[in-house]
């Protein structure tokens, strides 16, 4: 009996000790939590501190992050790494994403042409004025950039079930309650947790309006605390105790408000600082939230490393003590993959349209080319949300796309919208003095997309114009233009100024375009212009043969195809433009002083090809004829060169920079020319411009065609200013000698 006591006894202790082995071995390791403070700019540094955490081998189980950090930590929880994101970082055209501008590769060429005119751009509505100062910039740039890096989390998902768990915290502006992101739609938490006040406009979601979560919890140790995250490593780049920064070292008006966001939030950063294992703190002295500059980001990354290799002991002796340290290489080499092909092609069970009129949602449902049990690739539905923007210019419009067992589920919501936009913009220059526009265009509620606008001019050129127009057809346009202008021109002759011609034009268009070849880069236009030249009086200031001026009603016809892959209208760095254009010219409609019409024929091209970041060489060639005039050409339409811009006084005037003002050949059917330019960028936005010109002129049906040969080179400097190009230019040919010539401004 006592045997049996006896091993049941042994058996006892072999079990006890067998399961107290297995627990121990079975032991969960603890869990390492990730913060990433707010900061702007600065906040790039915990690019930097992530590679050493991931040298030291520690694995990161939970991230959480605010402001920037939210960026930084929301991109690494889904798999990039920190070589990815230091890549991201250097190549981000961070003052486009910090504005409202849209790359004009994403616009059409009848937009193009208002982005390149106005300096001063105001959404607003009548009903609700004061939406349009909810902050300097909407943000669509940036909640555009987070969509396209968190494909594929790009639906409502709990971000608990991201590689990384997640999360990001923002703030309530009407309560200053603190808000904890951990489920939802990712970019869309990401773009509201780093909604500055004043500067970024704040998020609405569910019914409230949120704001940079800075404002309560810039360093949320706390929360990656809830998560369940038993050991903190922190990163932190704004030092909310540092009141020196603001009074002396950094007196940056982005650094304040930073500071006086935050201020609301400093128990709580104080009792979380407490709260971390591993504290890394950033010296930040010389930089400011606003830093964005390609060597300060540089830098900002830069110090991130050393601050977190300088707590390469701590980290290595936290990793020992609770054995969570792994393979360093092993982390390094998960790297983020995008798990969906561009081109994959899906179902599309259900597309719904919401915030659009019942007018709108009819016309988009036609052309948009998205339709229930379609089946379409990613590619494709991007270019129905880039339809949707250009139909709707002053909209706030999101895509949501989502996975269902029968296909995607597609939903287009117009969350924000101004039906009214007012432009403003203004040039300075020496011919001129200073001319300014004033612009107003709404939107019109009508079966498909429409708009109207009115613009003023005053200066040497003065002018009230209507404008309207509708698109039938997705990316087909029907434009509608009518105007009055009095215009004060100054014309020369070999580089003296000859006559000053003061003309009053009413005026009307009628234009049907398209571009559904190339939806942004190439345009068909065709219509007909009627318009009166009343010449109101020509002064002249040489003794030589005067111009042939008469008054004259004009019923003109069109047809032209323009070309433009620039990337930006001015300094420009790659793309081209080609214009090219017939016009037929009558008095009635059918003839022109008794005979045949007149035919004007004209092309011109301009490409730029940069060598580097620096140096580009832009050539360029123009060419216009006129067919049937037999020296009855009308003043308007006569040949004209000068200057460097395209169609600046007249629509017949070629770009010429060797001549440094208008010049007007009369006598002349057909002129063309070639430019050979080099431009250098020296600093940040300087350039120099040299140019070399090349032009014949004379009378196709001539015995000697060529009656006139003009060349010459022009120097110019140009500086890209934030009310736009300032620019000087020194001009020589063998026609007008020398020349000079300041603008700044936009062309209009």
């Amino acid at each position: 009996m006592s045997e049996i006591l006896l091993r049941c006894l042994l058996c006892v202790c072999l079990v006890s000790f067998w399961c107290g082995a297995s627990a121990s071995s079975g032991k969960e390791r603890p869990k390492v939590g990730l913060v990433l403070s707010g900061g702007g700019a600065k906040g790039v540094a915990h690019v930097g501190a992530l590679k050493v955490i991931e040298e030291a081998g520690i694995p990161v189980d939970i991230v959480v992050g605010t402001s920037m950090g939210s960026i930084i930590g929301g991109l690494y929880s889904i798999g990039y790494t920190p070589a990815q994101l230091d890549s991201i970082v250097r190549h981000l055209d961070w003052m486009n994403l910090l504005s409202d501008k849209t790359k004009r590769s994403d616009v059409t060429l009848s937009q193009k042409e208002d982005l390149d005119k106005y300096l001063v751009s105001i959404p607003f509505n009548f009903k609700d004025f004061k939406s349009v100062f909810s902050g300097v910039i909407k943000g669509d740039n940036l909640e555009s950039l987070f969509f396209n890096l968190t494909r594929p989390y790009t639906d409502s998902i709990s971000f608990d079930d991201l590689p990384i768990p997640y999360a990001c915290v923002a703030t309530d502006a009407d309560t200053g309650e603190e808000v904890v992101f951990r489920s939802g739609y990712l970019y869309k938490s990401m773009r509201a947790s780093m909604a500055i006040p004043t500067v970024l406009s704040p998020v609405e979601w569910n019914g409230r309006w949120l704001v940079d979560g800075g404002v309560k919890n810039n360093y949320p140790v706390d929360v990656a605390k809830a998560m369940g995250a038993d050991i903190i490593i922190g990163v932190n780049v704004e030092d909310m105790n540092d009141t020196t920064a603001v009074n002396k070292q950094d007196p940056n008006a982005i650094s304040l408000l930073f500071k006086l966001v935050m201020m609301g939030g400093q128990e709580k950063y104080l009792e979380n600082v407490a709260e971390t294992d591993v504290y890394i703190p950033v010296d930040m002295k010389g930089f400011s939230p606003a830093s964005f500059g390609r060597a300060a980001l540089d830098s900002i990354n830069r110090r991130g490393y050393e601050a977190a290799m300088s707590k390469m002991p701590e980290l290595a002796a936290l990793g020992k003590k609770t054995g969570i340290v792994k393979d360093s290489a092993a982390l390094r080499g998960r790297g983020y993959k995008i798990k969906e092909d561009s081109s994959h092609y899906v179902k599309i069970y259900d597309v719904a349209f919401k915030g659009f009129n019942s007018r709108e949602t009819k016309w988009l449902k036609n052309n948009a080319g998205v339709k229930e049990g379609q089946y379409r690739n990613r590619t494709e539905l991007d270019e129905s949300v880039k339809l949707l923007r250009n139909t709707h210019p002053k909209a706030k419009i999101e895509v949501f796309f989502k996975d269902t067992l029968d296909g995607y589920s597609v939903e287009y919501v117009m969350s924000e919208r101004f039906d009214n936009r007012l432009n403003l913009g203004m040039n300075v220059n020496t011919e001129e003095i200073a001319t300014i526009i004033a612009n107003a265009d709404f939107s019109v509620n009508t079966p498909c997309p429409s708009m109207g606008s009115v613009t003023a001019r005053f200066g040497k050129r003065n002018g009230v114009f209507g404008e309207y127009f509708f698109d039938p057809y997705s990316y087909g346009r029907i434009y509608f233009k009518v105007g009055a202008e009095y215009n004060t021109v100054s014309t020369y002759f070999q580089g003296s100024r000859f006559c000053d011609v003061a003309y009053f034009r009413p005026s009307f268009r009628f234009e049907f375009s398209d571009q559904t070849c190339s939806h942004n880069d190439l345009m068909f236009r065709l219509g007909a212009d009627v318009e009166y030249y009343d010449y109101v009086d020509t002064l002249y200031t040489l003794q030589r043969e005067h111009y042939d001026v008469d008054s004259d009603f004009f019923i003109n016809y069109f047809v032209g195809l323009k070309y433009d892959t620039y990337d930006r209208a001015y300094f420009p760095r790659k793309g081209s433009v080609v214009d090219v254009s017939a016009s037929l010219y009558t008095d009635n409609g059918f003839s022109f002083l008794h005979d045949s019409p007149i035919l004007a024929v004209s092309a011109y091209w301009q490409s730029v090809f940069s060598f580097n970041s620096r140096f580009s060489f832009i050539p360029s060639a123009f060419a216009r004829c006129l067919v049937f005039s037999y020296d009855r050409t009308p003043f308007a339409y006569s040949n004209m060169l000068g200057g460097y811009t395209f169609g600046k006084y007249f629509a017949s005037q070629m770009p010429f920079e060797s001549v440094a003002h208008l010049e007007i050949f009369q006598d002349y059917d057909f002129m063309s020319g070639v430019a050979l330019g080099f431009r250098e960028r020296f600093f940040k936005n300087h350039y120099v411009y040299l140019t070399g010109n090349f032009a014949v002129l004379g009378n196709v049906f001539d015995a000697s065609p060529v009656e006139r040969m003009i060349y010459g080179g022009a120097l110019r400097y140009a500086y890209d200013s934030f009310i736009g190009p300032l620019s000087a230019s020194f001009a020589y040919s063998n026609m007008s000698k020398f020349g000079f010539y300041i603008h700044l401004g936009y062309v209009f």
